[in-house]
């Protein structure tokens, strides 16, 4: 039921362009009708198919990316990665089950590129892969259903002296199926054990035992070919009649190279007899590439598909004309086991598709279906004009489109087999998609759900549908698309293999028919429980059938709560057992009317309009693959439910009209009455229709009646029952509803009145305590009195007339007794302050006498309450505006009490004018005294208080507080000498008014001496001498010497002080010295400059003597004398000289004095802080 793939050599190159395009393509989702849903996709590996194995699970292979270069190295995958089986779940979610690694880029031990697997009748997967393992060439291998794999087989080469001379099993093994014997058949594509390089038929054990039944023999001689057999075998199928079937892709070449066709189908013994059934014919018109496998139908022939196929450029040389250039989309054909071969459809490569995937399936409609690779209706896959379509083929020969891939969403191109699935519905798998020329999109694992929906393949059904445990049931199974020796290899499970369930498992034999396989079996479950069995046929599909054991179907309900008339019903039949959900259906009886059955829920409801007792037969079936039903007889009783409610009526009144019906339920409305027996009372009537008694009875009485009331059912409900009535006299009642309020002191009376009863009439205190002062007349029903005291009662009285017998009535007041106390004023008057004060409150209400007092806030300061008159006096001594709240109590037992709050304005008192007298402790001072500041401020009336603020200017310097005499004072110190201008400013106070001082001028000295010359000026003659008196007066507090000295003096003049130095002490106010200035010249004297008054060059004048003198002399030589110039010169010079040096006045010195004129004599007085000042002298000498 599987094909194989055509291994990557040059010997099938040429066969292989389909196989080895299809490695570069994608696909797309579907349309709508019938429904393709993707439900999972590969993104690195291209999928070769799927089975579904006996888990329900769907196993898919994929081969590996193939480089053309190295064609058996895993393209660009780091991790080696060369393919891999997929398990899918039915919903699409896909996991890994097995991982085949490349080892060393041209093999490895498991081997790579898997064909699809089969489920074998031992339970395992085994399969085969198309190359690798330890030889290169290929391996069969096994895998446990919990995913253990092992190597059962390696195909290798035999070699001698290091020369390969053959592959004694072949090599690049196709897909395998299981014989009726439990061996593994298949084909390799290569080998062979007698050297031949072109492929064999062998069958395996399933622990890895190797027979070649057939090698495929053939020459090369040059051009020269002979391939008796074909070669390149791709595929098997047993039949029927036990041989197998299969073919090769090309056809046998006689000993010239002639090709003898385009094909090969062939059939072989389990023993090794091979025959050649029919060679495609050479023209093309029969197709060719038949890849196989072939799938037998119910007539017993084999059907298949042929690939597309041709070429359109340079012809072959190896293929024969037209061969080289004819091009073919694909056929579908059947042959008999005789070799009568039919072509049944051609494929036009437009709307219904391309090169046929080689796998058609069997539906269980006896219908096939598969897929094209290519074209379809969808323009996807642009290089291929479509990306492939499902179709549904009949054995005749005609073809319907299924669906149209679109290369996209959906994937396409889809190569492996169609499987179906338990539910009839179609699984398979898209290599890839293309949506242009080179944009792949992963391929697809999708379903295909028809509509209307087929049936599974594969069916099995119990009888029973449900036992108990220990019971033995038989399983019957049938397999609609079993024709052949391989599809009917079947082996049974159960999933889970769950303990108890009657374990079937192992190959199943069965029997064939025109409409398929089938088989039974007897199975005796040994616990409860629901037990899934499933058959796997062909190790390709699955079917499965569920059993209930220990809990059989029944019908719970025996009968149903009864019913009621008129009252709306619903009650749900109840089944156990089997599978839930369930659904009923009436056998037999009559619903009650108002009432139905709804099959779906088993529920009965509405509203029943008849009595009735019913008997209902009901049966349910449950929700098993093989429904289960179970019958029941049900009871329901719907009661009419009629009865009369009334027994007896409410009392009528003497007078009183009167109105009341009768009272009846359940049955059907409306209801007629009639009286039985009994006398109406006078004045009532009766009416039937209504069961209404009505009138104004006249006289009392105590009535009887016997009634009957009829329902409106189709056979009415009738009920009798006894009434009585009573006709009373009027009733007595209290009418007065409330009572008003009292008030204390003063008068209270209150009538409270009634109706009905006979008089007289006697009123009693039945609850409660009437206010002190209030009392209640019995004889009139009077309330009154003076109360006394506020507070509230609850009091209730009752009324007895003089009937017989008699009645009574009674009544409950809220009574509220209010003090009425209050204040009547809504407002004081205001005052001022230093006026006398006076306002009087004025009560009302209450019981004198009245005690007053503040109980919140407080009266303005100097104001006073009185408790007992409530006057409020007093002077107020302070601006401010007050709120209070006054109380008053009265003499009350408990007394009343009652509170308003006030507010008293006080105006302030007109101000006193304010005056401010500034003074100062010192207004002369030293830098770093202190000095007090005193402010005196008076009013005109009263002494001010408050705060002095001492300013220097716009400075403040500080403050002082104003003492009881409004004196304030503020002491400082001056960090600087100067003149500064202080004020004294008074704020005022809220009875006086502000103030500022006249400014004070405060002077502040530097600590040192002033000192000053009498006379101001000393004139003397030049060559005497004179005095000075120095006056000195210290400052800022200086103690201490002065010592006195003259700076720089003119010529001839000379100072001296007497004493030469003066002590100040804190006593003295001055002192006085005498500066004595001499300008008689001496010997160090210098010559005095009367105009600048600085001293000359003795020296010099005489220098300029000495020149004079000898020019003078030269002037008035005679030439002869001049030559004794120089020597007069020198001596001149010597001279002169001389005379400066001895003191004397000569070489031209007219005064030895100071020269007249004013001159400016520096003093400089020296402190004993090392301070000094200068003060100048000035002189005039004549």
């Amino acid at each position: 039921m599987l094909s194989a793939r055509v291994r990557p050599t040059f010997h099938a190159i040429v066969l292989s362009i389909g196989l080895l395009i299809s490695l570069f393509v994608l696909s797309l989702p579907a349309y709508a009708q019938p429904k393709l849903t993707t439900l999972s996709s590969n993104l690195n590996d291209t999928w070769e198919g799927a089975i579904q194995a006996s888990d329900g699970n769907f196993y898919t292979t994929s081969i590996i990316t193939m480089r053309v270069s190295t064609p058996y190295s895993c393209e660009d995958n780091p991790a080696d990665t060369c393919s891999y089986i997929t398990k899918i779940k039915p919903d699409g979610t896909a996991t890994i089950f097995h991982t085949f690694h490349e080892v060393d880029g041209q093999n490895n031990v498991d081997g790579m590129s898997p064909n699809p697997i089969i489920e074998a009748s031992d339970g395992n997967f085994y399969g085969s892969a198309l190359i690798g393992g330890a030889g290169g060439i290929g391996t069969i291998f096994k895998i446990t259903p919990a995913g253990t794999f092992s190597v059962i087989f390696t195909f290798t080469h035999a070699y001698t002296n290091g020369i390969e001379t053959s592959l004694p099993y072949g090599g690049y093994p196709g897909p395998l199926v299981e014989g009726s014997d439990g061996f593994l058949y298949g084909t390799t594509q290569i080998g062979g054990p007698v050297g031949t390089d072109y492929g064999t038929i062998f069958k395996v054990s399933k622990t890895g035992a190797m027979t070649v039944l057939h090698e495929f023999p053939g020459s090369r001689v040059g051009d020269a070919r002979n391939f008796p057999d074909g070669l390149l075998p791709i595929s098997l199928i047993q039949g029927a009649d036990g041989n197998f079937y299969g073919t090769t892709l090309q056809s046998p070449q006689d000993s010239k190279g002639n090709f003898l066709g385009l094909g090969t189908i062939f059939s072989i013994s389990s023993t090794g007899s091979f025959t050649t059934l029919h060679n495609l014919a050479i023209d093309g018109s029969e197709g060719t590439q038949p890849f196989g496998p072939l799938t037998q139908g119910p007539d017993g022939s084999f059907y298949g598909t042929n690939k597309a196929f041709g070429y359109t450029g340079t012809p072959d040389a190896q293929l024969p004309a037209p061969l080289d250039t004819y091009k073919t989309n694909g056929n579908f054909y059947k042959i008999s086991n005789t070799g009568n071969f039919q072509v049944l459809y051609n494929f036009t490569g437009q709307a219904d598709g391309r090169d046929p995937s080689p796998y058609l399936t069997l539906g269980s409609d006896g219908n096939f279906y598969g897929a094209t690779r290519y074209a379809g209706s969808n323009t996807g896959c642009a290089p291929f004009s479509g990306c492939g379509v499902l179709f549904q083929m009949q054995p005749s020969g005609t073809e319907t489109v299924l669906y149209s891939f679109l290369g996209t969403k959906d994937s396409g191109i889809p190569y492996g087999p169609l499987v179906q699935a338990n539910d009839g519905s179609f699984y398979g798998t898209n290599e890839l998609g293309l949506t242009g020329t080179e944009n792949y999109v992963p391929g697809s694992f999708f379903n295909l759900a028809l509509k209307p929906a087929l049936k599974g393949p594969i069916q099995i059904t119990f009888s029973p549908t449900t036992v108990n445990a220990n019971q033995p049931v038989t399983l019957k199974w049938s397999v609609s698309n079993a024709y052949s020796t391989t599809a009917q290899q079947c082996h049974a499970s159960v999933l889970g293999m769950p303990a108890g369930s009657g374990a079937w498992s192992g190959p199943q034999y069965g029997a064939a028919t025109s409409s398929g396989f089938g088989g039974s079996a007897t199975l005796t479950p040994t616990q409860e429980g629901t037990y899934t069995y499933v058959l796997n046929c062909g190790g390709t599909e699955t079917g499965t059938g569920t059993l209930v054991v220990g809990n059989l179907l029944t019908v719970q309900t025996t009968s149903l709560p009864s019913a009621t008339v008129g009252n709306a019903y619903s009650q749900a039949l109840a089944a156990t057992g089997g599978t839930p959900p369930y659904t009923w259906s009436q056998l037999s009886g009559v619903i009650p009317s108002g009432l139905s059955f709804d099959p779906t829920t088993g529920v009965v409801s509405g509203t029943p309009d008849q009595f009735v007792d019913a008997s209902l037969s009901f049966q349910v079936k449950d929700s098993a693959s093989q429904p289960n039903t179970a019958n029941g007889i049900v009871t329901l009783s719907v009661k009419s439910g009629l009865i009369i409610n009334t027994i007896s009526l409410p009392k009528a009144t003497v007078g009183v009209k009167y109105t009341q019906a009768l009272s009846a339920s359940g049955g059907k409305a409306p209801y007629s009455w009639s009286l039985l027996s009994g006398k109406l009372p006078d004045g009532i009537v009766f009416s039937p229709s209504s069961g209404v008694f009505s009138g104004t009875p006249t006289t009392p009485a105590a009535a009887g009646f016997s009634v009957q009331v009829k329902d409106s059912e189709g056979t009415p409900a009738i009920v009798s029952g006894s009434v009585s009535l009573d006709i009373v006299p009027p009733t007595l009642a209290i009418t007065t509803t409330t009572v008003p309020t009292a008030q204390v002191g003063k008068n209270y009376s209150v009538v409270l009145g009634t109706t009905g009863g006979t008089a007289p009439f006697t009123w009693s205190l039945t609850s409660g305590t009437l206010p002190k002062g209030i009392a209640l007349n019995a004889a009139s029903g009077i309330l009154s009195g003076t109360p006394q005291q506020f507070g509230n009662a609850t009091i209730s009285v009752k009324v007895t007339d003089s009937s017989t017998p008699q009645m009574t009535d009674s009544a409950t007041y809220p009574l509220t007794v209010i003090s009425g106390l209050d204040i009547t004023d809504t407002t004081v008057g205001d005052g001022k302050v230093g006026t006398q004060y006076s306002a009087g409150l004025t009560p009302t209400g209450g019981t004198q006498p009245y005690k007053w007092s503040i109980i919140n806030g407080a009266l303005p300061a100097g104001l006073t309450l009185n408790a007992d008159s409530g006057v409020i006096s007093g002077t107020p001594t302070t601006q401010q505006v007050s709120t209070f709240t006054i109380q008053i109590l009265d003499n009350e037992g408990t007394p009343a009490a009652t509170t308003k709050t006030f507010n008293i304005n006080i105006a302030a008192a007109a101000l006193a004018v304010s005056t401010t007298t500034l003074s100062s402790s010192a207004v002369s001072t030293a830098v770093g005294q202190s000095v007090t500041f005193t402010a005196t401020v008076s009013a005109t009336t009263g002494v001010p208080n408050g705060v002095v603020t001492f300013y220097n200017g716009s400075t403040p310097l500080g403050t002082g507080n104003l003492n009881n005499s409004g004196v304030a004072t503020f002491t400082t110190t001056f960090t600087s000498a100067g003149i500064f201008p202080i004020t004294a400013v008074y704020a005022g106070n809220g009875t006086s008014t502000g103030s500022t001082s006249a400014v004070l001028s405060e002077t502040v000295v530097a600590v040192g001496i002033s000192a000053a010359f009498s006379p101001d000026s000393l004139t003397i003659t030049s060559g005497s001498s004179g005095t000075l008196t120095l006056t000195l007066t210290p400052t800022g507090g200086y103690t201490g010497t002065v010592t006195f000295s003259c700076g720089t003096l003119p010529a001839h003049v000379t100072c001296s002080f007497a004493p030469p130095s003066v002590t100040i002490t804190s006593s003295t106010t001055t002192a006085t010295d005498t500066l004595t200035i001499n300008t008689a010249s001496t010997a160090t004297t210098a010559m005095l400059d009367p105009t600048t008054g600085h001293r000359g060059s003795r020296g010099s004048s005489l220098l300029a003597l000495a020149l004079l003198l000898p020019c003078s002399m030269f002037a008035l030589l005679r030439p002869r004398t001049r030559r004794l110039l120089p020597r007069l010169l020198m001596l001149a010079v010597v001279c002169c000289g001389f005379v400066a040096m001895t003191g004397l006045s000569g070489c031209g010195s007219t005064s030895p004095n100071a020269s007249p004129g004013t001159y400016t004599v520096p003093v400089t007085l020296t402190l004993s802080s090392a301070s000094t000042q200068t003060i100048n002298a000035t002189i005039v000498v004549k």
